[in-house]
């Protein structure tokens, strides 16, 4: 074989190596740095359905001390809407189905609070209706409990994490700690 076409193939193939090795360290840094987005995003989306879920459970419970003052349109189910398909693929099944639960009870608490809100509704109604808003109080509390392990984000430790150096034993030269 002549000494150019040798030089030559082994430019090629280093070329091709370094093409390939190239592609391959960048497939594998946008898999993890999509992956780390798509946690990040389910991590948002749990705390922004946490939240609207809390909300529509302070106002459902602050309403039920005054059933005459029914105002529905204060219940929200926005963050669900928009971050449903985020959690989907994270959540367990319990979770998934105890947070849409409580997004149903909002529903349907919203529906119930149409009806009966309205001026003189006999009291029975209005009776029944706060026993039915304390049972769907409990499942939005159910669903937005389901989401608190996923809200939180998992401590990694960092350099400026590790103890004082006082603290730690120092070894001298001859292997002893001072």
């Amino acid at each position: 074989m002549d000494v150019p076409v040798f030089t030559a193939l082994i430019g090629v193939g280093g070329s091709l190596m370094g093409t390939i090795v190239g592609g391959c360290l960048t497939m594998y840094a946008n898999f993890f740095l999509n992956r780390h987005r798509e946690r990040a995003e389910f991590r948002m989306g749990c705390r922004l359905i946490a939240g609207e879920l809390e909300e529509n459970q302070l106002f459902l419970s602050a309403l039920l001390e005054t059933p005459r003052l029914w105002k529905y349109d204060e219940l929200a189910t926005e963050a669900w809407k928009e971050h449903r398909h985020v959690l989907a693929p994270y959540l367990p099944s319990e979770a998934w189905s105890n947070v849409e639960w409580a997004v149903q009870a909002v529903h349907r608490a919203r529906v119930l609070m149409a009806t009966v809100g309205e001026e003189g509704q006999p009291e029975e109604m209005i009776n029944a209706a706060t026993k039915l808003l304390s049972e769907l109080l409990e499942k939005i509390a159910t669903g937005r409990t389901s989401l608190k392990p996923y809200i939180q984000k998992i401590k990694t430790r960092t350099i400026g994490s590790t103890p004082h150096r006082a603290a730690r034993p120092q070894t001298t030269r001859a292997g002893s700690t001072t």
